[in-house]
């Protein structure tokens, strides 16, 4: 079996909790090489694994890097991502910056493996709590081989998925303390969802469509094509990995409302002739004026 990249528990089993990447940002354009500081507690004001998974989340949120110089690890904002959040949405208050970031998330199949095969490869839209790891195991068993990856591990990012999209009630679980908050502003998002019929279940759900707005379904539509190509199928706008039908849960009907939408507004041409329906976009079209143009 070739090598493969991947990794389970990167998070040191902390999902992103309120005002983690706003602290983040701030304590990387201060110092670029904080987390490998001794003082790095101090200044981020939380515990070492603490301050191990916001270094982690970071870079699996695309917005930072982290490279080596001068003999210590550096994280810089990313220019294209990370600089315009920190400057258009520093606190993380748009709910279109949850979703931009949740995308980047799901795409790193080398840092959050197991969030980018629950997203992208599981097809199940109903599991039980319990059968999550087994689910994602047959596909880690796929990937990388049962032997090369802790089945603990992996349970515990089954764990934190959960958590991180399933809104908790938290007064329910006699839970007051914000530093003990087990939810996380994800599940704002609303896809993944309790069952009503039990506890143990859950459901993959479509956007809510007034926390969606068209500019970001656009943004993963261009992130959607390969280097060079200026159209894309509906099929792989519905079914490819990290497509937007794998990010968002969404189906045909909901994903053709959005292109209509895009379409009356110029920003893409629908061909539905053929049998095959194809979506093409301006060859000059970036992902990054895209953001630009929704928090300008």
């Amino acid at each position: 079996m070739s090598e493969v990249s991947f990794k389970l528990k990167g998070n040191e089993s902390f999902n992103i909790r309120e005002g983690w990447l706003n602290k983040g940002i701030e304590a990387i354009r201060e110092d670029p090489t904080v987390f490998t500081q001794s003082t790095a507690m101090d200044i981020l004001g939380v515990g070492s694994k603490m301050v191990k998974s916001i270094r982690f989340w970071m870079q699996a949120t695309g917005l930072a890097e982290e490279t080596r110089g001068a003999g210590k690890r550096r994280q810089n904002l990313t220019e294209d991502f990370g600089e315009i959040i920190a400057e258009k949405d520093p606190y993380f208050e748009d709910v279109a910056t949850l979703w931009l970031i949740h995308s980047k998330i799901i795409a790193r199949k080398d840092l959050c493996t197991a969030w980018y095969l629950f997203f992208n490869i599981i097809e199940a839209t109903e599991f039980d709590r319990d059968d999550l790891p087994m689910l994602l195991g047959h596909e880690m068993n796929k990937l990388a081989g049962p032997e090369n990856y802790s089945e603990k591990s992996l349970e515990d990012d089954c764990t934190n998925i959960i958590r991180m999209y399933v809104k908790e009630d938290l007064k329910a679980k006699g839970i007051r303390d914000p530093e003990e908050n087990l939810g996380s502003p994800f599940s704002e998002l609303g896809l993944v969802q309790k069952s009503e019929t039990s506890k143990k279940k859950f459901r993959k759900t479509q956007p809510i469509p007034d926390t969606l707005d068209k500019l970001v379904v656009m943004y993963f539509l261009l992130g959607s094509l390969m280097e060079g190509q200026h159209a894309v199928s509906v099929d792989d706008l519905l079914y490819k990995p990290c497509s937007i039908g794998k990010t968002l849960n969404m189906g045909r009907p909901m994903l053709y409302e959005y292109l209509d939408k895009l379409r009356n507004v110029k920003m893409i041409t629908l061909n539905r002739t053929a049998g095959l329906d194809m979506v093409y976009v301006p060859e000059d079209l970036r992902q990054v004026d895209i953001l630009r143009e929704y928090y300008r």
